[in-house]
């Protein structure tokens, strides 16, 4: 669990809904998913890095991104996922990174508009909200399809 703002993770113990650790990183998590035994989160400020949080020895770690944005995070199967905008002539990447190092796993797929993914449902789900966000479009993946695979082996479903 992400903090208010003061630059925290929060390990909070399921059976109790108590706080069991406070793990202090430079930067304002949002988004945070499990894969790999790690806690991944992306860094609200700083130009949006992402960081990886080992649970057991609580300590958190920048992955070096090179300056590139890392967007929403999705995860299943063991694998993860990220969406990156690049901007509004090319539109956005989906990128499946590798879930021990947080480093991009082959290349992305690019969308029109701006991609977000989930897992579930059998499947990686993409929503491309192209142009305005007025007309979405819905792809299903299949996660086991190797990284960098063109939409085209996904199913458009509008």
């Amino acid at each position: 669990m992400t903090s208010d703002g003061d630059g925290r993770v929060l390990r909070v113990d399921p059976r109790t809904d108590r706080i069991v650790a406070r793990i202090k990183v430079r930067a304002a998590p949002i988004w945070p998913v499990v894969a790999a035994g790690a806690v991944w989160f992306v860094n609200e400020s700083e130009g949006s890095g992402l960081w990886r949080v080992d649970p057991a020895s609580g300590r958190a770690a920048e992955t070096d991104w090179h300056g590139q944005v890392v967007g929403r995070l999705a995860t299943g199967r063991g694998r993860l996922w990220s969406g990156r905008w690049v901007n509004p002539d090319e539109g956005s990447e989906l990128v499946r990174l590798d879930p021990r190092t947080g480093l991009p796993a082959g290349r992305p797929v690019k969308f029109q508009g701006y991609a977000e993914a989930v897992v579930g449902a059998g499947g990686l789900w993409v929503i491309d909200w192209e142009g305005d966000g007025t007309h979405p479009a819905l792809l299903w993946v299949d996660p086991s399809a190797p990284p960098g695979s063109p939409p085209e082996t996904g199913i458009w479903l509008t």
